[in-house]
């Protein structure tokens, strides 16, 4: 017996995308935000201040996830402070 070939893909619809093909904004890693709230509080600094520290230190990197060091900043550092709103008083 011959093995199956998978189901044709009828082709795309000009007014409907398919689900496999939507691609939107990639994700804030939960580690990078985990790791530089702790950095931030563990040295006492501000959110502009622990964005770039982390991109001039490869250890801090490591820690909060990275594999190979990075030259650019994580993230804006406004996204720290949406991710401490979001959650709440009690979360932090």
């Amino acid at each position: 017996m011959k093995p199956q070939r998978p189901a044709e893909s009828p082709t795309d619809d000009l007014f409907r995308k398919r689900l496999d093909n939507l691609h939107g904004r990639p994700a804030i890693a939960t580690r990078l935000i985990a790791g530089l709230h702790y950095l931030k509080h563990t040295y006492g600094l501000s959110d502009d201040e622990v964005v770039q520290r982390w991109a001039e230190n490869p250890y801090w990197q490591y820690f909060c996830g990275e594999t190979y060091f990075q030259h650019e900043l994580p993230l804006n550092p406004s996204s720290l402070s949406r991710w401490r709103k979001r959650l709440g008083e009690s979360g932090v």
